[in-house]
């Protein structure tokens, strides 16, 4: 299946720390393999899932943000709908389907997607960063 690309300053890095965050607030199975987590930021076809265990508004709007803030794209002709419930399934591992009629209910989940695309903007400094008070912790 088509995955999405980094465009902009956001390398794998950024990914690296948006799958770390995302198992440590338990929105993805903390069992996801991190190179298969790349493997949908890779834009390279891929058969990678990923089990979400959030509601599926929070995954639609966190990749819908992505693509607003020019973080990642996908290829003409695709649709985010399509490229998200192919590489990602709910908890059971049925394929997410249905997202565009997906909301996101309450403002913490705003703020929890808001917080999650500001990892895709840390520079490569930022990063060692975060990984050096990561690890003094």
């Amino acid at each position: 299946s088509v995955t999405f690309s980094k465009i902009g300053t956001v390398v794998d890095g950024n990914i690296t720390i948006l799958y770390q965050n995302l198992i440590r607030e338990k929105w993805i199975d903390k069992n996801t393999n991190p190179d298969d987590f790349l493997a949908i930021f890779s834009g390279t076809n891929s058969t990678k899932t990923i089990k979400w265990l959030k509601a599926k508004g929070v995954l639609y709007n966190l990749f819908k943000k992505m693509i607003e803030e020019k973080l990642i794209t996908y290829p003409d002709g695709q649709s985010l709908m399509k490229i998200i419930s192919s590489h990602f399934t709910d908890k059971d591992g049925k394929y997410l389907t249905n997202l565009n009629s997906s909301y996101i209910n309450g403002k913490k989940n705003k703020i929890d997607i808001d917080n999650m695309i500001t990892l895709l903007k840390l520079t490569a400094d930022d990063i060692s960063d975060y990984y050096a008070k990561s690890s003094a912790n």
